[in-house]
């Protein structure tokens, strides 16, 4: 399944020295920030190809759709909207981010439909609403950490998962589940730098950020949305 762009979408990404979204208690340094939003007169787009590459796929599955929607329920009032069904993959672009200086990344997302009985656990249902992965120069070919919205996994599990006959490992933490606020938004805060050190034992001078979802291995569909992903500096990030 091919993703065609609707029309051209604004994202940011730029440096600034403080801020945060509406739901924050104080500001705080912001390394990198990309938030979504529509032409005027638009209520959908495509993702914006200068910025985000779809990838991630495998070869007879296909991918999923992102389309930046209209949200009246969003701070920015736009969402990139990820929906999969019996499919795989993920957007993948690269911050310029100093880890040690703005290790923490803080997202907003929420799931409306989970894959049916997906449990990260078995390998014959490792299916995700959506997963966001920090991976050492690519997600493709190196060493990732993950965090996940799953189904019926339990919230708190980690564990590792390989792919592409080993060449891609991956870290994965599971955030939320179907017991957990599905259909409404969340605020998520990690500290990917200590994760990451905590698992593979360095911190990356650089990285790729991909936004995933699967529902591949249980045949089923999925939906999720995402307003925003930052890195800030720990000081006043409540992690």
């Amino acid at each position: 399944m091919k993703i065609k762009q609707i029309a051209a979408v604004v994202l940011t990404a730029a440096m600034v020295t403080a801020g945060g979204a509406a739901e924050s208690a104080g500001s705080y340094k912001v390394g990198w920030k990309v938030t979504f939003s529509l032409p005027d007169n638009q209520d959908s787009a495509g993702f914006d190809k200068n910025l985000w590459e779809a990838g991630g796929t495998k070869i007879g599955v296909a991918e999923p759709t992102y389309v930046v929607e209209k949200c009246t329920d969003s701070a920015t009032g736009a969402v990139l909207t990820v929906s999969s069904v019996d499919a795989t993959g993920a957007l993948m672009c690269q911050p310029k981010v100093d880890l040690n200086k703005y290790p923490v990344m803080r997202w907003k997302w929420r799931a409306i439909t989970l894959p049916k009985g997906a449990d990260g656990r078995d390998p014959r249902k490792d299916d995700q609403a959506m997963v966001l992965y920090i991976g050492a120069k690519s997600f493709l070919k190196n060493k990732s950490i993950s965090y996940r919205w799953e189904t019926e996994t339990p919230v708190g599990i980690t564990g590792k998962a390989s792919y592409g006959g080993g060449l891609v490992q991956v870290w994965y933490e599971v955030l939320q589940n179907k017991e957990n606020h599905v259909g409404e938004w969340v605020v998520e805060e990690r500290n990917v730098r200590d994760d990451f050190k905590k698992v593979y034992g360095y911190v990356p001078d650089e990285f790729a950020l991909s936004i995933g979802a699967n529902s591949q291995y249980t045949g089923s569909s999925s939906k999720a949305q995402i307003e925003y992903i930052e890195f800030i500096a720990p000081e006043k990030s409540g992690n």
